[in-house]
């Protein structure tokens, strides 16, 4: 049935089977040369396929190379941060203890004016008790920061191993997958 008025459709058809039938070539023969067509458009396609999921795993594994680099990179500055709340732990103890240290002296100084009825020991020994605490819960909140700060790190740096070996496992994914697609590509045109 004619598509519109006029249809060149079976023009086209008896003019191309008439020419094909003058220059000896049968049916049979257009039909094979079609298939041998179609067989080639389907290994190219397939090629096509198998390459892009190749091509598609590398890039994979690129990007998770990029974003396990930052991981780690943001590990090693977590190790930096636990390095410098040590230290500023550690200052803050001495600071507390000199600091401890004067305290004691003037208060000495203050009782010997009053007339102090009890030993300087006794005074010193109380100085001594509270700047220790103090120190203690210094070396406490240092420490818990100094924690927090390496299993951060730690943390990270499992991060960026865990994207590397993701990475190598969506690169192998892609040649799986453009194996996959070449051998059904192909076993489709042979069979």
């Amino acid at each position: 049935m004619p598509v519109c008025e006029g249809d060149i459709m079976p023009t086209i058809t008896a003019t191309l089977g008439a020419k094909l039938a003058a220059a000896g070539i049968t049916k049979a023969a257009v039909a094979k040369g079609v298939g041998i067509a179609a067989k080639a458009a389907t290994v190219a396609g397939t090629s096509t396929a198998a390459v892009g999921a190749v091509r598609a795993g590398k890039a994979q594994e690129q990007q998770a190379d990029i974003e396990s680099v930052l991981a780690e990179a943001g590990g090693i500055a977590e190790e930096t941060r636990a390095s410098e709340e040590r230290t500023v732990a550690a200052q803050l103890e001495a600071d507390r203890r000199r600091e401890g240290r004067r305290d004691i002296s003037r208060a000495i100084a203050t009782e010997k004016g009053r007339g102090f009825a009890g030993t300087p020991l006794l005074l010193i020994n109380e100085f001594l008790t509270d700047i220790e605490a103090d120190v203690a819960n210094i070396r406490s909140t240092g420490g818990k920061k100094v924690a927090a700060a390496e299993g951060r790190s730690a943390s990270r740096k499992l991060q960026g191993l865990t994207l590397k070996q993701l990475g190598k496992a969506q690169r192998t994914k892609g040649l799986f997958e453009g194996g996959s697609s070449l051998l059904t590509g192909i076993g489709g045109v042979f069979t």
